[in-house]
């Protein structure tokens, strides 16, 4: 199964422990054939899982904490909102890697974008594509070695400022 499908699965197991939240602080979930499971409390969720030869975690609210072995940096003074882990196996010879953390900031998406571009480009990775979708939002992809980063950056009013989503995935073994 391909990562992109495991992450539409994991975020599928997402939103039903969101709306299970409801229910109660601790409330976990486990799939009739024991593959998944979603546990949800008034700290956010953690979701685990595995299909085929593809395991993922993802977490969610104060369960979510950057990850020391990420590839990117932290956005200086963004906040952690979701974590994504997802690994292939190596008996299909892939043993691809897919991580992704989402992030929250008040800063622009343009001040966003050119400190990823600027980190990217004094720290190895050759930026390969850098995509404007009017209003500073856009995409930025990088490659260094056998792997692939790409950041998401979309901003929406809120208040008299903005909020940016920054959403980082890295891929590759």
């Amino acid at each position: 199964m391909k990562l992109n499908n495991l992450a539409a699965v994991a975020c599928a197991f997402l939103f039903c422990g969101i709306a299970l939240a409801a229910c109660g602080n601790g409330t976990t979930v486990v799939s009739s054939d024991g593959k998944s499971s979603t546990t949800v409390d008034s700290n956010g969720a953690v979701i685990k899982g595995t299909s085929g030869d593809a395991s993922y975690t993802m977490n969610t609210g104060s369960t979510a904490v950057y990850p020391a072995t990420f590839q990117l940096p932290q956005y200086p003074g963004s906040t952690v909102n979701l974590t994504l882990d997802s690994k292939l196996s190596q008996s299909n010879n892939s043993g691809e890697v897919s991580d992704s953390v989402m992030l929250i900031t008040p800063d622009s998406s343009n001040k966003v974008m050119e400190f990823y571009k600027a980190w990217m480009e004094s720290n190895g990775w050759k930026v390969v594509n850098q995509v404007d979708m009017g209003s500073g939002n856009g995409a930025l992809t990088g490659t260094k070695d056998t792997k692939t980063a790409n950041a998401m950056i979309m901003s929406t009013p809120k208040g008299s400022g903005v909020e940016t989503s920054v959403t980082l995935t890295v891929q590759g073994k």
